[in-house]
């Protein structure tokens, strides 16, 4: 009890990444009912769209009524209204109440990790750590609703709930309130040397690592079922793909430190077209696990880099603008990206096809930002 209450930022971070690793797997359920490729993407790219309108709201509400009590209610109504996916039939009846779930989880992750970070600061711990006990509550998450799924699909609506609410009973050991944050950030004012225009380069590189990733999360059930994988095999593929995060996660922070932000992110790119066009050569579950353990070298690194750099390296004065530009992209424009056109290019060019297109767009925006970072080099050593 007494390591919970000292580390209840590790144990949220568990249960809101379990909820992501369960939200992946409802492409799964659609593509087994028998939706095509474009129907499953207008649904998966509900959240997305949603996000875009309803984080400021929430996180307003937040303000005013203090993030602890904004995300109980969210997470509680989230666990309730998903269901309504599972009972009704037919592409409208789901695609309206998915659009109500996602009208309450668009912001539980936004939410949690907002206060997640501040608890971080006040207690001038690192990021990295936490964000490990994440990647494991989503691998573990993952490979569990992988072995479920056997026995019925209703056991993704069902481990969803679940996580959802038990998530909650950690909020009560955060001792701080939303108004604590400026004096958090006041602690963490001295050292900054970031620019808005590096943070838009990054911004800009995160669109399409996290796009990427995204088509990939989306359509990888089609990919495993077209290459006559077995059902559970998907939950395997997310499991892999979590638990591959693991060893960057140990030393996140001083890698970024030692390398630099935008290396790392621009190497996330890099590593997802690889990953992309790999799975897609992958004759057996073995060798597409082993393709996708590249997953650890792709989405955390881009992620990671732009989410520190924020906190870290922006002058207190431009977090809050930075931050609502990150979860637009991140959570809204990329994921929104990544299904719409990945379902309609899938439905016009297959879905073997539509992988390796993506990634080869993937690697050429790796190139792309590398000269882009070279020439700026150049530029100021010749200044």
């Amino acid at each position: 009890m007494n390591f919970i209450k000292k580390y209840p930022e590790s144990f949220l971070i568990f249960f809101i990444y379990a909820s992501r690793a369960a939200k992946n797997l409802f492409s799964q359920y659609f593509d087994q009912i028998g939706f095509s490729a474009s129907q499953i993407g207008i649904l998966m790219a509900i959240l997305p769209v949603v996000t875009l309108f309803v984080n400021p709201l929430w996180f307003k509400m937040g303000e005013k009524y203090t993030e602890k009590k904004i995300y109980v209610a969210l997470a509680i109504m989230t666990a309730f209204t998903i269901w309504g996916v599972f009972i009704f039939e037919g592409f409208i009846p789901k695609l309206i109440f998915f659009s109500v779930a996602s009208f309450f989880y668009a912001s539980v992750i936004p939410l949690g990790e907002s206060r997640i970070i501040t608890s971080l600061k006040i207690k001038k711990r690192l990021y990295g750590r936490v964000r490990l006990w994440g990647t494991i509550g989503f691998g573990t998450t993952a490979v569990l609703i992988g072995m479920l799924v056997k026995t019925g699909f209703y056991n993704v609506f069902l481990v969803f709930s679940a996580v959802m609410l038990f998530s909650l009973p950690f909020l009560k050991h955060f001792s701080f309130t939303g108004t604590e944050k400026p004096k958090a950030e006041k602690q963490e004012e001295c050292g900054r040397k970031g620019t808005f225009s590096t943070f838009l380069l990054l911004t800009t590189g995160m669109f399409c690592g996290v796009t990427m990733n995204a088509f990939h999360n989306t359509f990888i059930p089609l990919l495993t079922r077209e290459k006559g994988f077995d059902v559970s095999s998907v939950g395997i593929v997310f499991m892999a793909m979590a638990f591959s995060e693991i060893p960057f996660l140990f030393f996140a922070d001083k890698i970024v430190k030692r390398l630099g932000y935008l290396p790392v992110l621009t190497a996330g790119i890099f590593f997802e077209g690889i990953r992309i066009i790999l799975v897609t050569l992958s004759s057996s579950l073995i060798m597409l696990i082993f393709s996708e353990f590249l997953h650890g070298l792709t989405y955390i690194l881009v992620y990671f880099s732009l989410f520190t750099y924020i906190h870290y390296e922006l002058p207190k004065d431009q977090i809050t603008r930075a931050q609502s530009i990150f979860w637009v992209v991140r959570s809204g424009l990329t994921y929104i990206t990544g299904s719409l056109l990945g379902g309609f290019l899938i439905d016009m060019i297959t879905t073997v096809t539509a992988f390796r297109t993506m990634g080869i767009f993937a690697l050429s925006v790796s190139f792309f930002i590398t000269l882009i970072s070279l020439f700026s080099r150049w530029k100021k050593r010749t200044a």
